[in-house]
């Protein structure tokens, strides 16, 4: 009289099968929930609770299936009483056959969350070939209760059936987004179909009852947290498709039941699956298209990128066909990432994260070098008794004189004296400073070679001198004759020669000039060398020039070696080498300390030359600076600049570099290639010819509220050059291009983080093109603006 009803779950009719055991309660030990097991025994099956065997009257076990039975005989019916299973307990054909001892009713259904017998997966279909479906079969002969009767079983046959033709099924396709309606074809197959095609099939072998589920296009389903809903599928309306078995026994007599067939169908979705890409990398500054879709599973219902996240160090563009560009930070390497999420037709969602690598590459350091005006070193006078004060040595006699003072006003002569000897005339006469009023310019004697008669030459000679080197000679002089006779006719100061190893490298004449002058010349040293002066008057009378101060020096000159070395780099991850030098002129050397490695750092070098250098020569100083960034380097070469003193280099040659202040300025560049700051201000610049850079630095900007405005009037987009990278390499500025004047021209508006322009630069004969944007790309690709980046 049990009537507490039992949930069996997860089987099909046909793996389920049902016994009972005739008087089983005289079994005591028996109770709820007994697991049993069946051995065949003696010729027939019997239960065992463990190892007891539990007994039965008149048959240990009657079965559902009659062939298992002690007497082969049915011994359960559906013959209306209660229940769908009315069983005969006692043996056939002795007993009483009234089929009502044990009375179940079996009812099958899906339980919500447990799947149906027909189900569907559509990730059979997420192939997007229309060749491919998802289908199952189940065999459903078990879910009727088949009662021959007293003239045998003849056959039993199965069929589908729709309730009314072209009924909603209570699926929406996908594709079209229109309700799926429900027919029954030629072939007695049910279609669930819509206007453009066949969304599934549904077939039964007549003779077995198997049921066939065939989906060719996928459903709409409800539940966009379940993205595969094998737990809430997408299910057909009760009621609408039946399956009917037909029974016909011996002597033809039939009889019919039916099952609601569309409880049992379940459709599951099959949601998109977002996998993450975590072997992405690129460059530093290098865009790369990823192809996100390639490792996903985009479901049967079209599932397409719907959002996404931006990344940290990065942009991050959805592209039409489905993949991304992701554009690295300027500068920037490391790790990045970003996700994005799937979304397909009946809104399932999945999401996933790209990570990124973005490898180093060095960016090309920058580095400006330039050489200033000279600075002449002057060393050790080489002249011996250069001012005649000592006047021991041979008189014009020949005889030895020491320790004769030269009386005020007076004069003396000799041979020789330390370090001068005469070398062709009369004797030399040094002179007290007080004679004629003449006076000195270092010490109290000078020397007079007009001697009387005649004229007198006196030499010095020279054996350290370097060969090759060259030496500064200076002199002081004055026209005796003026101071004397105050020019009067026929007193004549005559004319001396200055001869250097043979050579006469001057001549001095008096005209009557009654102050002393100096003069300096450069000679050239072999090692072996003379100094010899020499008067040349043109009468025996002549008073001769008086001659004071010679000095013979070795010269050198110092530069300025300005070298301005940097990086580009903004995260910190990049090293900067010392400045590698090369090119010096020959007699030039850089005498700052150097690294070592023979590198020097950025900032002021002296560069000692033994003589001045040419333009040409600082031109040709080459500078060499590295920039490391994990195994990538970069390596930026460039030559020195001459620094030009004033803002109108036009008619010079050489390579320049060219400073404005902080007014507004007019600068003009010359025909090298020049190098061109305009400073602050609102400047007019003008390369000239040759390739020339202008440069911007961030000290030269003006204000969010007053930007400054500098004028290029003559850009060559081909050959020069516009140094940006101070203001865009660390991203403190942006760069756009504005279509300006009614030439059309192009401007750059330099920006703060603000978008506040702080800097205008006209560019006076570059057009603007009809796309300004492309304009300005243009140019910073090919290298004519500098960005750093």
């Amino acid at each position: 009289k049990d009537t507490v009803p039992v949930t069996v779950t997860g089987y099909t009719p046909d793996q389920i099968g049902f016994f009972i055991i005739p008087n089983g309660d005289s079994n005591s030990f028996l109770e709820d929930n007994t697991p049993v097991s069946f051995s065949f025994v003696n010729g027939q099956w019997q239960v065992f609770s463990g190892t007891t065997p539990i007994v039965g009257s008149g048959a240990h076990v009657y079965f559902d299936d009659a062939g298992l039975n002690k007497d082969s005989q049915q011994h359960v019916v559906d013959n209306g009483l209660t229940g769908n299973q009315n069983w005969e307990d006692k043996p056939i054909p002795s007993g009483d056959k009234d089929f009502n001892d044990v009375n179940i009713n079996v009812e099958w259904k899906v339980t919500e969350g447990t799947g149906k017998l027909l189900t569907v997966d559509e990730t059979a279909l997420a192939d997007g070939d229309d060749a491919t479906t998802a289908s199952a079969t189940v065999a459903l002969a078990g879910s009727f209760a088949i009662t021959a009767g007293a003239d045998g079983l003849g056959s039993v046959g199965y069929e589908l059936g729709l309730v009314a033709q072209d009924a909603d099924s209570g699926l929406v396709d996908t594709g079209s987004n229109n309700a799926v309606l429900l027919r029954t074809n030629a072939a007695g197959d049910i279609e669930g179909y819509v206007a453009d095609g066949v969304v599934f099939t549904l077939t039964v072998n007549t003779a077995t009852g198997e049921v066939t589920l065939t989906q060719l296009r996928a459903v709409v389903h409800g539940n966009p947290a379940d993205s595969d809903e094998s737990t809430s599928p997408a299910t057909i309306n009760d009621g609408l498709i039946v399956l009917t078995a037909t029974v016909t026994d011996g002597d033809g007599d039939t009889a019919s039941d039916s099952i609601d067939l569309g409880t049992l169908i379940a459709f599951e979705d099959d949601g998109p699956t977002a996998v993450a890409d975590n072997t992405i990398t690129t460059n530093e500054d290098t865009p790369i298209v990823i192809n996100v879709l390639a490792n996903d599973n985009l479901g049967a219902d079209n599932a397409t990128v719907t959002n996404h996240t931006q990344a940290t160090n990065g942009t991050v563009v959805l592209n039409d066909d489905g993949t991304f560009t992701y554009t690295p930070s300027a500068n920037y390497s490391g790790a990045d990432s970003f996700s994005y999420t799937l979304t397909d037709g009946d809104g399932d969602t999945s999401t996933a994260l790209v990570s990124i690598g973005v490898t180093p590459v060095a960016d090309a350091p920058t580095l400006l070098m330039s050489v200033g005006a000279a600075t002449t070193i002057v060393g050790d006078n080489l002249v011996i008794n250069g001012s005649f004060e000592d006047v021991s040595g041979k008189n014009a006699n020949g005889g030895k004189v020491t320790d004769q003072p030269i009386a005020d006003g007076g004069l003396v002569s000799r041979i020789s004296i330390p370090g001068w000897t005469t070398v062709s005339g009369p004797a030399m006469e040094p002179h007290d400073q007080n004679h004629a009023g003449v006076g000195t310019t270092d010490g109290v004697h000078y020397m007079d070679l007009g001697g009387t008669p005649g004229n007198t030459s006196i030499e010095q000679k020279f054996s350290s001198l370097v060969a090759g080197q060259t030496y500064q000679l200076s002199f002081d002089f004055r026209d005796k004759a003026a101071m004397q006779e105050s020019g009067q006719a026929g007193q004549d100061s005559g004319v001396m020669n200055v001869v250097w190893n043979g050579a006469v490298i001057a001549t001095v004449q008096g005209n009557n000039t009654d102050s002393w002058d100096t003069l300096t010349i450069n000679v050239e040293a072999t090692g072996n060398d003379s100094l010899v002066y020499a008067e040349v008057g043109d009468s025996d009378d002549n008073w001769g020039i008086a001659l004071d101060n010679v000095q013979l020096h070795g010269v050198a000159y110092s530069y300025e070696l300005s070298v301005l070395g940097g990086l580009t780099d903004v995260d910190g991850s990049e090293s900067l080498s010392g400045v590698t030098i090369s090119n010096l002129p020959d007699g030039a050397t850089i005498t700052s300390d150097a690294n070592a490695d023979g590198t020097y750092e950025p900032g002021t070098l002296t560069i000692t030359s033994d003589h001045q250098l040419s333009a040409t020569e600082v031109n040709n100083i080459t500078g060499e600076i590295t920039s490391t960034d994990g195994a990538s380097t970069a390596t930026t070469v460039e030559t020195a600049k001459v620094v030009f003193e004033g803002l109108d280099a036009t008619g010079e040659t050489a390579n320049l570099l060219i400073e404005g202040d902080g007014s507004a300025n007019k600068i003009i560049g010359g025909a090298g290639d020049d190098i061109i700051f305009g400073g602050a201000g609102n400047d007019m610049l003008t390369g000239g010819a040759g390739s020339d850079t202008f440069v911007w630095n961030q000290a030269d900007l003006g204000t969010a509220g007053t930007a400054a405005l500098d004028t290029v009037t003559d850009f060559d987009v081909n050959h020069d050059v516009l140094n940006l990278s101070d203001l865009l390499s660390d991203a403190s500025h942006t760069i756009e291009g504005i279509s300006t004047g009614t030439d059309n021209h192009l401007q750059l508006n330099i920006n703060d983080t603000s978008g506040n322009t702080v800097q205008q630069i006209d560019l006076q004969g570059v057009s603007a093109g009809t796309d300004v944007n492309a304009t300005l790309n243009s140019l910073i690709a090919s290298g004519a603006i500098k960005d750093g980046i």
